[in-house]
Parts: C-alpha cells; sequence; structure tokens
C-alpha cells in the first residue's frame, strides 16, 4: 500500500514536472528574427515605424527599417522619412517576459516642408540620431507589445533640432 503511494505521489510530481518544462518557453534567443510594426506620438504629429529586427546574442539585437514623421507646425506641414538602424541592449528583464532595453540608431532620410500659406515647398536630405528605451511585453512566444519612449535629434535639416517620441508597436517573430 505504502509503495503505491509513493509511487503515485512519484508519478504525479513528474507529470507536473513535466507540464512545466512544456510551458517554459525562450524568448530572446540567438538568431530570433521578427517583424515589428508600431506609431509613435510626439508633441506635433505622428511617428508610424516599421522594421525587421534580429537577436545576435542573447541580450542584444539590431533592426532594420523605416520612420516617417509627420507633423504640422503653425502654417507648415513637415514630413520627414528615415531608413534606419537601431541597435537594443537588454538592461534586465523581468521572469523571461517583460524586457527593458536601452536603444540607439541612426538614420538618413528626406524632409519635406510645405507653406499653406504660400504654397511653397521644400525638399532636403537629413540625418537623424536616436537614444530611447524599449519595453518589451512578450503577450505569447511569437508576439509582443512595445512600449517605446525616445528622444530623436534631426541635423541638416530646416525645421526643428528634435523630438521627443512615446510609441506602441507589436512584434512577430518568425
Amino acid at each position: 500500500m505504502r509503495t503505491k503511494l509513493k509511487f503515485i505521489i512519484l508519478l504525479l510530481i513528474s507529470i507536473l514536472g513535466l507540464r512545466g518544462v512544456a510551458k517554459a518557453q525562450l524568448y530572446h534567443v540567438k538568431g530570433e528574427k521578427g517583424a515589428n510594426i508600431g506609431i509613435g506620438l510626439n508633441k506635433n504629429g505622428l511617428n508610424p515605424m516599421i522594421s525587421y529586427q534580429k537577436m545576435f546574442q542573447k541580450n542584444m539585437k539590431y533592426s532594420i527599417g523605416s520612420d516617417l514623421y509627420f507633423s504640422n507646425v503653425g502654417v507648415t506641414k513637415d514630413r520627414k522619412f528615415f531608413v534606419d538602424g537601431k541597435y537594443y541592449y537588454t538592461i534586465f528583464d523581468i521572469k523571461q517576459k517583460v524586457f527593458f532595453e536601452g536603444m540607439v540608431g541612426i538614420g538618413l532620410g528626406v524632409e519635406s516642408m510645405k507653406d499653406e500659406v504660400s504654397n511653397e515647398k521644400n525638399t532636403s536630405f537629413c540625418i537623424k540620431e536616436e537614444v530611447g528605451m524599449n519595453v518589451e511585453y512578450y503577450v505569447i512566444e511569437k508576439f509582443s507589445i512595445n512600449l517605446v519612449v525616445k528622444q530623436v535629434l534631426f541635423q541638416l535639416n530646416r525645421n526643428g533640432n528634435g523630438i521627443f517620441s512615446l510609441g506602441l508597436g507589436t512584434t512577430i517573430k518568425f
């Protein structure tokens, strides 16, 4: 009787242990790839973004993508389009589910400005530099929600030196 009880208890512990192992998932793994899409808000407009991401170490990833900046300042409509690269470093995580990442990036782009009163248009080349924080929460293994807080500095442009942006996005891993 005691032997059967011990066997049943060991069997239950084994089943529960295997169930826990089956649920364990790895989120930040070398070689993991994904697509990110999001939208940011800044003082004067919107900032849609799309990118390809790849983990090249457990706590480091890069992304290549594009950002758009739409803003209206007075009677001037300002549009910026950038192709950029970003580098992320995982500072810490909470239970392998929420990741806090520092981010730096640089991009090349074009700025287009239009004065609504005189209909005068100006187009110029510009460079952007950005630094910020990305908080990534994994809903499931292949899908995460991202909160991005960043400061963007523009060089060689005609309208403003920089903006602060708060964004929300999703990443789908493949």
